[in-house]
Parts: C-alpha cells; sequence; structure tokens
C-alpha cells in the first residue's frame, strides 16, 4: 500500500535475496585463521616456485609482466582440470557393506576462479574503466595469489562438509601442485 510500499519491498523482498560483498570478511575470518595460515606457510616456498615459473613463461601472453595475469591464471585452472564436478564414494570401514557408502560431490566453475582472483585484489586497485591488462585489477601479486588459492580451496570443497578450511586449501594446493588428484583430498 501507498506511503511506504517502496521502502517494504526493498528491505523485505530486494536486500535478503541481494548478493553480498564477503571478500573483506573472508580476510578477517578464514585469512586470519591460524591453521590455515600454517598450511600456506608450508606451501610457500613451493608456491613461490611454481608462480614464478609460470609468471615468467610469457610465451602465451600479450602483455609481459611479472605477476600472475587473469588470463593465466584461467588457463592453467583449466589446463590443471582444477574446475569441474567432481563425485566420489567412502566406504565404511567397519561394516563393509557396499549400502553404508556416503557420496560426497564438490565443484569449482570458472566464474568462482574469477571471482576469487578479482576479490584476492586490495579494494583501492579495482576500478571500473581498466585499460590494460598489465592493470593492478588484471594481476596478482604473491600474497595475493595465495588469497585466491585459499578462496578458490574454500570455494571448490565448500559441499564436502567434513572437509574443514585449512584441509580445503591445502587440498586446493595439492590439486595444483599435481601432489594429489580431488577425490584423494576428500577420501
Amino acid at each position: 500500500h501507498l506511503p511506504g510500499c517502496l521502502e517494504t519491498m526493498l528491505v523485505d523482498e530486494i536486500l535478503p535475496r541481494a548478493r553480498k560483498d564477503t571478500s573483506a570478511v573472508f580476510r578477517d575470518t578464514v585469512m586470519q585463521e591460524m591453521s590455515v595460515l600454517k598450511v600456506l606457510e608450508e606451501y610457500r616456498p613451493k608456491l613461490k616456485t611454481w608462480y614464478n615459473e609460470v609468471t615468467s613463461d610469457d610465451s602465451k601472453q600479450t602483455d609481459i609482466t611479472d605477476k600472475l595475469q587473469m588470463e593465466q591464471w584461467m588457463r592453467v585452472c583449466d589446463e590443471k582440470d582444477l574446475v569441474g564436478i567432481w563425485e566420489c564414494y567412502r566406504e565404511s570401514d567397519i561394516t563393509g557393506d557396499p549400502a553404508c557408502k556416503t557420496q560426497y560431490k564438490w565443484r569449482l566453475s570458472m566464474p568462482q576462479v574469477k571471482m576469487a582472483f578479482i576479490d584476492s585484489q586490495p579494494s583501492d586497485s579495482l576500478g571500473a574503466a581498466q585499460s590494460s591488462g598489465t592493470d593492478a585489477m588484471a594481476v596478482l601479486d604473491f600474497e595475493e595469489f595465495l588469497e585466491t588459492c585459499a578462496r578458490l580451496g574454500i570455494d571448490k570443497y565448500r559441499a564436502v562438509k567434513e572437509v574443514a578450511p585449512a584441509q580445503a586449501v591445502k587440498g586446493f594446493l595439492q590439486n595444483l601442485l599435481g601432489e594429489l588428484s580431488p577425490d584423494e583430498v576428500v577420501i
């Protein structure tokens, strides 16, 4: 009813369904957990080597930079099969009964990869009218890359409730480095 119908619609219908920016919340929660920081510190030398190798190979790039470009990262995620839909079964060790198995399904999509890339950048580097691939919005330095990996680990294994945040981050890093397959992380 008039007066107040617009406010009622906004408060009751629009705002509860609106997507909320959680990039700062992620930094304040997950990126402050000691277990997640420990995993990132454990893998830092391997990831630094990997990062340097990938960013020094500009053979497939049009812009030359020593930072990880979004186009490069998207290509890596595709080539290493870091995106997709997975499922596996965990059977009961006690009974051995094939009917007593739990099915797990999880996924990671290219839009999630893009959002993690963008959300990992400081808010002051994001702008509406960026022009080239070497602008702050289109590249990640090493610390931002670590945050991106943490975000993607959480996103990828979110549907598997038995996987804690630190396990999810470690699992994604192991997938990236080729140490474990996505199934081995869950089982």
